[in-house]
C-alpha cells in the first residue's frame, strides 16, 4: 500500500466516476471521434484485409500452442482473443507484422487530432495532470533518491511534466508526431520514435525510474519488450506499468463491445498475469493496485448481471447491489486500470 498523508494525492481524485457531469463534458468531444474512427476502421479493413500482413502466434508468455477462446470478446474487430490453456495468459491469437502494426501509430493523423483535443480539455486535463502527480508520487516511494525519469509513450507529456515539478529529470518517448509537437511546445525533453530504438547507449544505467502506461498490452512479445527496458535502469531502479484490467467489473459487464478489444491490444492482463509476465521478464513485484473505476458505467447495467459477474470474478456473493462501492471494487482488484511497481529481482 502507498503511503498517504493529507498533502498526497489519492487514486479517487483522478476518478472520472466521482467527477460530477464528466460524462455529459466530453460526450461531444467522443461525438466526433465516432465517425473518425469509422472511417479508420474502413482503412483498416482494406490494408489489413491481405492475410500477408498477419502472424498466427502462440503464447507470448509461456509459448504454449493450446488455447481456448474467450467466451467474451473473442472476435472483436475480426481480432480473436484466446486463453492459454497452460498458464492462463489471455492474447490476440493473430498480430499485424511489425511494419504494419508501426503503420498504424504513425498514421491516423484526423483521430489524434480529435484525441489531442481531449487531452485539452480542462476536466480531463485535471483528471490527467493528477494522476501524473499520483505516478510520480509513486516513483518518489520506491526510490532511493530521485534522479532521472523515463516515461514510455509519453504522450502530451503529463507524467514528464509532473516529474519534472518534483525534481526529477525527465525523459519521455513517444512516436506521434502531434503528441510531440505539443510535448515539445511546452520545452519537455521527448524523444521521436519507438523504445527501445529511439534511445542510445547513453541512456544505459540512467534512468531510476520508468514508466510504461497503456503501454505493454500493445506490445506483441512483452517479455522481449520488458527485458530490452533493462539496460536503462539504473542500479536499485524501478518500472511503473499501468495497463486495461481484463478482470475489471466494467470490461467483464461491457462484453466483447469494449473498445479495450481490439487491433493493436495484443495483451491483455489481469493482476496475477501482470506480476507473472514481469517475474518471467525477471522483475520483482514492489507493489500493485487497480485504480479508476468506471463505477458509473458499471451501475448502469441490470443488477443481475452485476452479481453474476462480481460472482464469476472474486466468488463472493453480494447479497444486495448496495454493498459494492468504488473502495470495493479496487480492494478486489476491480478496477478499470492494474498499476504496479517493479523493481529488477536481485
Amino acid at each position: 500500500m502507498l503511503r498517504h498523508s493529507t498533502q498526497m494525492i489519492h487514486k479517487n481524485q483522478f476518478d472520472a466516476a466521482l467527477v460530477p457531469h464528466f460524462r455529459d463534458i466530453v460526450k461531444k468531444i467522443y461525438s466526433k471521434m465516432l465517425p473518425v474512427q469509422q472511417k479508420s476502421a474502413e482503412i483498416l479493413k482494406e490494408k489489413l484485409s491481405n492475410a500477408a500482413v498477419w502472424q498466427t502466434r502462440t503464447c507470448p508468455v509461456c509459448g504454449c500452442a493450446d488455447n481456448l477462446p474467450l467466451s467474451e470478446g473473442a472476435y472483436h474487430y475480426g481480432v480473436q482473443v484466446v486463453q492459454c490453456e497452460a498458464c492462463g495468459f489471455s492474447y490476440s491469437l493473430k498480430v499485424l507484422t511489425e511494419t504494419h502494426d508501426k503503420w498504424m501509430y504513425e498514421t491516423n493523423e484526423s483521430f489524434y487530432e480529435i484525441y489531442l483535443q481531449l487531452k485539452k480539455e480542462p476536466v480531463y486535463k485535471s483528471l490527467e495532470q493528477t494522476k501524473a502527480q499520483y505516478i510520480i508520487q509513486a516513483a518518489s516511494q520506491f526510490v532511493h533518491q530521485k534522479g532521472h525519469f523515463l516515461d514510455v509513450g509519453s504522450a502530451v507529456g503529463s507524467v514528464i511534466s509532473a516529474a519534472q515539478a518534483n525534481g526529477w529529470h525527465a525523459t519521455g518517448v513517444e512516436v506521434n508526431p502531434l503528441f510531440l509537437k505539443e510535448s515539445k511546445s511546452k520545452g519537455l525533453n521527448v524523444v521521436s520514435g519507438f523504445f527501445p530504438d529511439a534511445l542510445s547507449a547513453q541512456y544505459h544505467a540512467q534512468f531510476q525510474a520508468i514508466s510504461m502506461l497503456d503501454v505493454l498490452e500493445h506490445m506483441v512479445d512483452p517479455i522481449t519488450f520488458l527485458e530490452s527496458a533493462k539496460p536503462f535502469i539504473a542500479p536499485d531502479g524501478v518500472v511503473l506499468i499501468q495497463v486495461p484490467n481484463l478482470n475489471s467489473l466494467y470490461i467483464q459487464l461491457d462484453g466483447e463491445q469494449n473498445t479495450n478489444y481490439c487491433i493493436g491490444h495484443w495483451s491483455y492482463f489481469t493482476p496475477e498475469s501482470l506480476n507473472a509476465t514481469l517475474e518471467k521478464a525477471g522483475f520483482e513485484n514492489l507493489f500493485l493496485e487497480t485504480y479508476i473505476s468506471e463505477f458509473d458505467k458499471v451501475q448502469q447495467f441490470p443488477e443481475s448481471d452485476i452479481q453474476y459477474k462480481v460472482q464469476q470474478l472474486t466468488g463472493q456473493t453480494l447479497q444486495h447491489i448496495d454493498e459494492l462501492s468504488i473502495d470495493w471494487l479496487h480492494e478486489h482488484l476491480l478496477g478499470y486500470k492494474i498499476f504496479g511497481v517493479y523493481k529488477l529481482k536481485a
